[in-house]
């Protein structure tokens, strides 16, 4: 199972995937507040910490990155598997499903 949490841990934040953003090398990162972080706004372009590809921003900003439906499946599945229900699985519901809701990132 440690393999597993592993798979479902963002690199730059080191916690569970939070509306996990898929660039194009495949790789993955929480889009706040890991991919802005990766942003450098005078070049337009992300360069991913694991490989160091460089990626041109979308028009509409990091959002435009696809989400990584398929890693947030995986989410659902662990919470299910382990028998949680975290608020961040419903924080990523809300983010994906529902648009610019703000949310708890800390919840109690």
């Amino acid at each position: 199972m440690e393999a597993f949490d592993q798979l479902l841990t963002c690199c730059v934040c080191l916690d569970r995937y939070k509306n996990p953003k898929l660039l194009p090398c495949q790789h993955s990162y929480c889009m706040e507040p890991c991919m802005e972080g990766l942003v450098d706004y005078v070049k337009r372009q992300v360069k991913c910490p694991e490989c160091r590809a460089e990626h041109r921003i979308p028009y509409n900003g990091i959002q435009g990155f696809p989400t990584n439906y398929t890693l947030t499946k995986f989410l659902e599945l662990h919470a299910e598997i382990t028998g949680t229900v975290h608020m961040l699985y419903l924080s990523n519901y809300l983010l994906v499903h529902l648009g610019n809701i703000h949310v708890l990132r800390n919840p109690l």
